[in-house]
């Protein structure tokens, strides 16, 4: 199967009378193309759903002043893969079939931040809604740039439960 993102071009074109660009394809181009002009219409509604990272008030102002802004600040979870983001410091993609369990975790850490020792790593802007995902195998994360080892990710979320489903549904 190919990447959405390699189709993506010709996804956009694609309209709603389920012709590649307004036209029907010949038969010679239809012959080009490396999937059936079918596919065009499944890869298309495949949209990535994302969670932000849910931010306390204080911590919001301290963030934007260091430039962390709760707006880049998210959760993405598309059909293949997760893409976690808290803006310029910490960034991880990993395949959704590396999530083996995902449980909202109740005990509240008094530190705001991404932090992380030996494979378990914490990025949240709160104390409250944090869920942790474990992977398998261990996953490859970024924090300043630097490459970290990911086996745990414990990520705060404005909707933990609801990320849990979103992770665990059609694997």
């Amino acid at each position: 199967m190919y990447p959405a993102r390699s189709v993506s071009h010709l996804a956009a074109r694609y309209n709603r009378t389920g012709v590649l660009g307004g036209v029907h394809p010949s038969p010679i181009r239809q012959r080009l193309l490396p999937f059936p002009i079918g596919a065009l219409k499944t890869i298309s509604c495949m949209k990535p759903r994302r969670f932000p990272i849910h931010f306390d008030t204080w911590y919001r102002s301290l963030s934007s002043i260091l430039l962390l802004p709760p707006s880049s600040s998210y959760v993405e979870v598309s059909s293949e893969e997760v893409y976690v983001r808290m803006g310029w410091v910490f960034r991880s993609r990993f395949p959704r079939s590396a999530v083996t369990s995902a449980t909202e975790i109740h005990r509240r850490p008094l530190s705001r931040g991404v932090h992380g020792f030996a494979g378990r790593w914490l990025v949240n802007g709160s104390g409250r809604g944090i869920l942790s995902i474990h992977l398998v195998p261990i996953q490859r994360g970024y924090v300043m740039g630097f490459p970290v080892r990911l086996r745990e990710l414990m990520v705060s979320v404005t909707e933990p439960a609801a990320l849990a489903t979103a992770l665990r549904d059609s694997k």
